[in-house]
């Protein structure tokens, strides 16, 4: 089985829709059967707890891909029901679910939904107070510390990796910078990668899973 975790790029979002992400064209080259747990806006920290809730089903040769996403992604206490199944714990359905959300992905939000949904969603207030909650957070916290942040995230994978590597299970993962290296001609509006690019890419990381046991694709290969 092929495990795949992250966000919209890893999903396969397109243009308002989907297309068939890199991770089906390398389940096809290894030959397996595809489990893909990435959602558009997942933080680190939820795509952590997605991999945490899902290891009970990851068994020994099986192979699993994180693909990397942004530290600026803050987290919301939301309660929308598409996420829960992919990283809640609780078996209360009207908990909270943790989402992430960076000022992206809250424009898509505003813009998706109107008012009662967005309510029913947990967005209670306006775009503006979100936003500004969000460029604050980033302002005091992420930007003045973006190395101590990033060493923390790749400390991160290397600790999945050591786990993984003792269980029998190969671990590859990589860092967000491969979403601007698609031609220009190959991104959407949205800066999310088409169907061909995909493709390639599942080229790329596929001949390197052939190279080697686990580790992370680098952008110079």
């Amino acid at each position: 089985m092929l495990y795949g975790f992250g966000d919209s790029f890893t999903q396969g979002c397109y243009e308002g829709g989907h297309v068939e992400p890199y991770l089906n064209h390398i389940g096809k080259k290894l030959n397996t059967e595809v489990t893909n747990k990435a959602r558009y806006g997942m933080s680190f920290e939820e795509i952590t707890a997605t991999i945490v809730k899902t290891l009970p089903n990851i068994k020994k040769g099986d192979t699993v891909i994180y693909g990397g996403t942004i530290i600026d992604r803050i987290m919301f206490p939301v309660p929308y029901k598409q996420v829960f199944d992919y990283h809640g714990t609780s078996r209360d359905r009207s908990l909270y679910s943790i989402t992430g959300t960076n000022l992206s992905s809250l424009e898509f939000f505003f813009e998706l939904f109107n008012e009662q949904k967005r309510k029913e969603m947990g967005y209670k207030y306006s775009f503006n107070d979100y936003a500004k909650l969000i460029v604050d957070y980033n302002t005091l916290l992420k930007i003045p510390f973006s190395r101590a942040y990033r060493k923390f995230y790749d400390d991160m994978f290397l600790h999945w990796d050591s786990y993984f590597e003792s269980i029998g299970v190969s671990f590859y993962w990589w860092r967000f910078d491969w979403w601007f290296q698609a031609p220009e001609e190959d991104r959407g509006t949205c800066g999310h990668w088409n169907a061909k690019y995909h493709k390639k890419f599942a080229d790329i990381l596929g001949n390197f899973i052939e190279n080697n046991k686990s580790g992370c694709l680098d952008n110079d290969i």
